[in-house]
């Protein structure tokens, strides 16, 4: 039966073939549902009251995609996506859902031909790309709708590495040129990948060999990527520090980040090794463990090490390890991006590293023995397949998915203040308030939690109660907008329009996704202090930012009808 096999692939493209046919009938039988499933409130309810999205593909969404700053990313080829998306489906969840998992599909089998073309070895490389397709933490990046960004740039990753690969068997300038066209448009839909350059140093050792035969001349070819990387690794930067996304060293102590990120590289192992408990949003520790910290330093030194003494002997060991921690290094949160610890989707392109590792490995040790390595195969490409089955059904809708975080951590008060965010907007007032108190319970000093329930004690008329709120939130981060807005309604209601006008004014440019809805109240408090001609000019700006602001737009038709 092995030589069976092995003379198969000696022939050629068929093995290739029934491998390809493999991954898209097996990836898409296990996310068969994922049409029924809804968007999740937390991102997707932002990216789809975009008006830059929701307006559809045009010339003016093009621009705009190139100049606009959404949740903290610059990434104009997915907001594209997103818009065309809409123009041709609307707001049907389910094909956006599907765009998704056909781009999932196609980096599973492009990573295929990279490993194949590059290594010679068409089953091991056949079996990296079904744990790849397969494995539960690739689930969240397939689901979650608002991942695009990162199942888009990931395409585009695999695309370059299979570019460069091509390239090194057969190098012309028109094969060097084509690599960019691959690899610029993937940094305009994520910046994750700017670790591309070093991952290409990383396959001159293992599998490309090309070490050994130029020692040295392969890097003045690289210099061009890091050039790139370079600049855009500027960009996501400034694109996250414009968003409000990125902590300061008072907030979260460069000592702290450290010791968290070297217990980040040993969670993510375990997860790809152990896929259980996983949840979309895991709290950051401000108290790890000194234990854990030790185990894991220990742990990552030591397989660190063991990669340089087997260099030699067995690359692939080292090229995988270095693969998983270099390109794990732009989420690793020394520059804390948000407030999770770790993150599911983050690992979605840094776990290929390990699948290397276990496959070439695995083959190392059975040997001799194909129907042994045939039935681990199939054995471990069902138990991905069961496992990943849960975790897909989990994604159903936002509830679902706040149930799981909920089971499966501790303490998670982000997860708290987004259930009551999400029964809030879907007019379960009352019951949201229980869940932002357990939110704030669990961490006094959350100012989206102080502001979340502000808007709840809002709408349930204790207006005292809710400035009181609105403030604490303010105290604890002035750059919570939601707050703003929030404490300016209750002073326009409470006929404070000056004090509204005021603290709008000081609000905008904050976040500039939420800059559309300070204008229009600015427009609120004007039209009522019976200034119409100044309040038209801040309902027209309210609308330049968002054509679609039908409040905005209701208020706008009121101060221009005749009385």
């Amino acid at each position: 039966m092995w030589m069976k096999i092995r003379s198969w692939d000696e022939r050629g493209s068929p093995p290739r073939i029934v491998v390809i046919v493999g991954l898209v009938v097996l990836t898409a039988f296990l996310y068969r549902g994922i049409g029924e499933y809804d968007f999740f409130i937390v991102d997707d309810s932002v990216y789809f009251s975009n008006p830059i999205i929701v307006s559809g593909l045009s010339l003016k969404t093009l621009g705009s995609a190139f100049t606009e700053i959404i949740l903290g990313n610059w990434h104009p080829l997915t907001v594209i996506s997103h818009a065309l998306c809409f123009r041709l489906f609307g707001s049907n969840s389910g094909i956006h859902h599907y765009v998704n998992l056909i781009l999932h599909i196609i980096t599973a089998i492009v990573l295929f031909l990279s490993l194949s073309e590059a290594t010679g070895e068409v089953y091991k490389s056949a079996l990296v790309s079904f744990a790849f397709a397969l494995h539960p933490l690739s689930v969240e990046t397939v689901a979650w709708v608002a991942e695009r960004k990162g199942v888009l740039s990931s395409m585009f990753f695999m695309l370059t590495i299979l570019s460069y690969v091509r390239y090194t068997k057969n190098p012309s300038w028109v094969r060097y040129l084509l690599i960019f066209t691959f690899f610029i448009p993937g940094l305009m839909s994520k910046q994750m990948i700017v670790t591309i350059p070093a991952v290409f140093l990383i396959m001159d050792a293992w599998p490309l060999g090309r070490l050994t035969k130029r020692p040295g001349s392969g890097i003045y070819e690289k210099i061009p990527f890091f050039i790139i990387s370079a600049i855009f690794i500027l960009v996501a930067f400034y694109a996250q520090k414009v968003g409000g996304a990125i902590s300061g060293t008072d907030a979260i102590p460069i000592k702290l980040r450290l010791v968290n990120s070297t217990i980040g590289y040993v969670t993510y192992v375990s997860k790809i090794l152990l896929p259980r408990n996983l949840a979309y949003f895991y709290p950051y520790d401000f108290t790890p463990s000194v234990w854990l910290f030790l185990i894991s330093a220990i742990s990552l030194i030591s397989v660190t090490m063991l990669a340089i003494i087997l260099r030699k002997n067995k690359p692939w060991f080292t090229a995988g390890w270095l693969w998983f921690i270099v390109t794990l290094i732009p989420v690793a949160q020394i520059v804390q991006i948000a407030r999770h610890l770790t993150a599911d989707r983050y690992a979605y392109l840094p776990m290929t590293g390990i699948f290397i590792i276990i496959v070439w490995w695995g083959a190392d040790i059975l040997r001799g023995k194909p129907k042994t390595m045939i039935t681990a195969a199939i054995v471990t490409i069902a138990t991905l397949m069961y496992i990943s089955s849960f975790q897909i059904k989990t994604w159903r809708n936002s509830i679902t998915i706040f149930r799981q975080a909920i089971s499966v951590t501790k303490d998670n008060y982000i997860v708290y203040k987004n259930i009551s965010h999400f029964l809030f907007n879907n007019n379960k007032v009352p019951e949201a308030l229980p869940f932002a108190d357990k939110s704030l319970e669990i961490n006094p000093y959350f100012s989206e939690g102080h502001s979340m329930k502000g808007l709840i004690l809002t709408r349930l008329n204790h207006p005292v109660e809710a400035e009181e709120c609105f403030n604490a939130a303010l105290k604890i981060d002035p750059q919570n907008t939601e707050a703003y807005i929030g404490l300016s309604h209750l002073m326009i209601k409470n006929g404070r329009y000056d004090e509204a006008i005021s603290l709008c004014g000081k609000a905008i440019g904050i976040n500039g996704d939420m800059d559309y809805i300070l204008h229009n109240n600015i427009g609120i408090a004007f039209m009522n202090k019976g200034m119409c001609g100044r309040a038209v000019e801040y309902f027209k700006q309210s609308l330049t930012l968002n054509p679609l602001f039908s409040l905005a737009q209701d208020n706008l038709r009121t101060c221009l009808s005749p009385r």
